[in-house]
């Protein structure tokens, strides 16, 4: 080929017609949707799946919180127990001891409260095998059948779930 020869102009090539290009903006279309669901449904799958692990958390949590109050709560019945006993020693001696006791137990309390820890108070309600747990029954004169008469030990509840049920005698 001749270099000063012009060179045979290329002819572009034919427009595509109305119909080849809606066919094509319909197969875009169809794949943007097709690519949008798929967006959707991974996000709702994300959040279905932070709501669970967040469910998962609160729930361990709970449980912590649960075993380890269960594992305070003798500690806080063995100072209840030390304070009556220490309220029945009329020795001068033995009222710092007690006014100490008070304080700590005081302290329980508040932290106990401030947890949301809340005492099954069961006496003279009618008994609740939900809260209570039965020791034994006892004739009680002026007391329903039913009726807890004397609590051994007592329950705690968490945020309505139950930690531990109270011991009780009931009236029979």
């Amino acid at each position: 080929m001749d270099p000063r020869e012009p060179e045979a102009e290329a002819e572009p090539p034919p427009a595509p017609g109305v119909e080849v290009v809606t066919a094509e903006l319909e197969a875009a279309r169809a794949e943007a949707e097709r690519y949008e669901d798929l967006y959707l449904r991974a996000r709702a799958d994300l959040d279905n799946q932070q709501k669970r692990m967040t469910r998962e958390i609160e729930t361990r949590a709970g449980h912590a919180k649960d075993a380890l109050i269960r594992a305070l709560l003798p500690v806080k019945d063995g100072l209840e127990a030390g304070l009556d006993r220490a309220s029945t020693i009329a020795d001068p001696a033995v009222a710092p001891f007690r006014e100490g006791m008070e304080v700590a137990l005081r302290g329980w309390n508040a932290a106990f409260g401030a947890a949301g820890v809340e005492p099954i108070e069961p006496l003279g309600q009618p008994f609740d095998p939900e809260h209570h747990e039965a020791l034994a029954v006892r004739v009680a004169t002026g007391r329903p059948p039913g009726t807890v008469v004397e609590v051994s030990q007592k329950g705690y509840s968490l945020g309505g779930r139950l930690i531990r049920p109270a011991l009780v005698v009931v009236a029979e």
